[in-house]
């Protein structure tokens, strides 16, 4: 039968997670253990502050005459002296106060000698005490490392189970992704641009985001699709794994594009052709699918303008200088430069936020702009250099959708498109 082991809501069958996994479980012990151990101390102990004591009288008080008085009847306020001592040493080094000497005078015939014992014995008492509180220091430290490991190995036994898992469907959605979207094809040099990158024009299939790349695709995206979706089967097993969360959602940003370059191929051939009805049809669902690539790629961090900018923001405490930094960066994404120039959108970026708030509003009003031609009105073509830089000169906080789970989200896309 095979073996089971059983940590929380998650199951491992295989030998190899099992022992990784136990591994860990014996790590975290071994923290706690290490975490329960005498804590810091900041002062003596009665028990030290009591040896103290009786070596100071064992060597000091021996041949006193005194010592029968002063260790018994006395003894409490013989201890209570060196207690006084200890302190004030404590708190204002071995130079003691004159009241403080004065009355350790009249008190003790071995004065002298019994306060210099009692330094010495305090000054190697309080040497075992930083070395004992160093240790504990370092023993915390490592009681902390071994609990980060402790946890790495668990995230590493959830990845590995999911790793060693066999799922046809995923097989033949990676040979279908390397026939498609990684395929290499005669004439295809650089990757292809998504067209909801690209800078609103009637280019149709000569369209880039760049001044050096294509929108077009060399690829069959009924194929790829249809991998995407083998790929997506897998999601009950495998959806709280990191990898395939980003590459769910990649996938799917890339089938929403496809997506989106039929719609734009349309919407021209429909305007070419002064179809109004086609032009409506397609141009909606061509600024519908920004819009819900944009949902999608708001839900993981990976694929969100805010990480960037949050980024560059974090590179000074200085208020200036982080609204500097994230102005370059969003110019590196955006206009690139502060003129308009031929290196506009040079590094495009299919992110969620800037889809909504920097390629949708261009594509709206160049959008409009074409719809208003149809209806017979002489309009001037929107300068969508103006919409970007204000995006780029701007300070809006993005906050990742958080709690929105990245993998349901990939698949709600995929199923409210592909029929």
């Amino acid at each position: 039968m095979q073996e089971l082991k059983e940590r929380g809501a998650q199951i491992f069958t295989n030998p190899y997670v099992i022992q990784v996994d136990k591994f860990a479980g014996s790590l975290k012990k071994l923290s706690d253990t290490f975490s329960k151990l005498e804590d810091y101390r900041a002062t003596f102990t009665n028990e030290e502050n009591d040896d103290i004591f009786e070596r100071v009288t064992q060597k000091v008080c021996r041949e006193c005459e005194n010592r029968e008085k002063c260790l018994g009847e006395r003894r409490q306020q013989t201890y209570h002296m060196m207690r006084e001592i200890l302190c004030a040493v404590q708190d204002y080094g071995a130079e003691l106060n004159v009241e403080l000497k004065r009355r350790l005078m009249k008190q003790c015939l071995l004065a002298p000698r019994f306060l210099r014992e009692t330094l010495e014995n305090y000054e190697n008492v309080r040497q075992k005490l930083i070395w004992n509180n160093k240790m504990v220091q370092n023993r915390e430290g490592f009681a902390a490392q071994l609990n980060d490991l402790a946890k790495t190995l668990c995230y590493t036994t959830h990845e590995l189970d999911a790793g060693i898992f066999e799922d046809e469907n995923l097989k033949k959605a990676w040979i279908i992704f390397h026939r498609t979207a990684y395929g290499t094809y005669s004439g295809h040099r650089r990757p292809s641009e998504s067209v909801f990158c690209a800078p609103p024009s009637l280019k149709r299939d000569k369209i880039t985001a760049s001044a050096w790349s294509q929108c077009r695709i060399f690829y069959d995206p009924d194929l790829f699709a249809q991998g995407v979706g083998l790929f997506l089967q897998s999601a009950d097993h495998l959806k709280q794994t990191s990898t395939y969360q980003y590459d769910a959602v990649d996938f799917v940003r890339q089938y929403l594009a496809d997506l989106g370059r039929e719609a734009y191929y349309n919407l021209v051939d429909a305007y070419r052709a002064k179809d109004t009805k086609q032009f409506d049809y397609w141009s909606e669902r061509f600024l519908q699918l920004i819009k819900d690539q944009n949902e999608l790629l708001s839900t993981h961090k990976c694929f969100f303008v805010g990480r960037w900018l949050d980024m560059a923001r974090s590179k000074s405490k200085q208020p200036e200088l982080q609204d500097l930094y994230e102005h370059n960066a969003r110019m590196l994404i955006g206009t690139w430069t502060e003129t308009l120039s031929p290196v506009r959108d040079y590094a495009h970026k299919e992110w969620g936020g800037l889809l909504k708030d920097y390629y949708l509003p261009r594509w709206t009003n160049y959008i409009a702009y074409l719809k208003g031609t149809l209806e017979g009105r002489s309009l001037t073509v929107p300068n969508s250099f103006q919409v970007e830089k204000a995006w780029v000169n701007a300070h809006n906080k993005y906050v990742l959708e958080t709690g929105v789970d990245p993998v349901e989200t990939a698949k709600r896309m995929y199923r409210k498109y592909h029929i």
